[in-house]
């Protein structure tokens, strides 16, 4: 459990498991995608959005678009 004054980041997995899934996330049903948030922070300002998050071959953590700029990517 964090202190009050910390900021915490939150990583999750979703399985890709329909066509509406598919269609959003670009990938087959099976795949794996990586999600990324801060859940809050009272020391400075922060993004709530959930985002796209890619761990490289190399380790590197890439945070992506939020989930709803990939929604007004996809529609266009």
């Amino acid at each position: 459990m964090s202190h009050i004054v910390d900021g915490t980041m939150v990583t999750s997995k979703k399985l890709i498991s329909s066509t509406y899934d598919e269609r959003l996330y670009g990938l087959p049903i099976g795949e794996v995608v990586r999600l990324f948030r801060i859940d809050g922070c009272r020391l400075c300002g922060h993004d709530t959005s959930t985002h796209l998050m890619e761990i490289t071959e190399g380790g590197l953590v890439r945070i992506g678009p939020s989930l709803s700029e990939l929604m007004k990517m996809k529609r266009r």
